[in-house]
């Protein structure tokens, strides 16, 4: 039996909606999880059970959730390379991400655990992706172990 209240539909998109309006309006360091909550209409709670920071936030809100599809299985490592590079691009245009990186990376760096959880939660599982992209090349016959 699960305990606790259900977590809401539609909640996740609110909150990363909201945390894109505010960067584009006000900028990342005006962009707290309190002014998220009120914009998105959620109590405070309901942000931090979902993201442990305002970076973690942000960085999900912008950049990648934590839940990333996986990498394009194009046939070839250079297809598959070539999509996941599309796929960093798109996410690198956005006005939000140009207002929030800058202050984004220095919060990361400034804080040890955060800069670990970072590198465990996103940059591992990119990694991964990373992985499964060569093994799938060593699989074609296009690299060898």
């Amino acid at each position: 039996m699960a305990r606790g209240r259900p977590r809401e539909e539609g909640i996740d998109d609110a909150v990363r909606e909201a945390v894109r309006a505010l960067l584009t309006e006000t900028g990342y360091q005006r962009c707290t999880v309190d002014a998220v909550a009120a914009r998105a209409g959620v109590g405070k709670a309901a942000v931090y059970r979902r993201w442990r920071s305002k970076a973690e936030l942000v960085f999900a809100a912008v950049i990648h959730p934590v839940e990333l599809e996986p990498p394009s299985d194009t046939g070839s490592l250079r297809g598959d390379v070539a999509a996941v590079l599309e796929v960093i691009q798109s996410s690198l245009d956005g006005v939000e991400l140009r207002q929030a990186l800058p202050s984004l990376l220095a919060d990361v760096r400034a804080d040890p655990a955060l800069e670990t959880r970072f590198g465990e939660v996103f940059l591992g599982r990119e990694r991964g992706y990373l992985v499964q992209m060569l093994d799938r090349a060593v699989a074609r016959g296009e690299l060898s172990r």
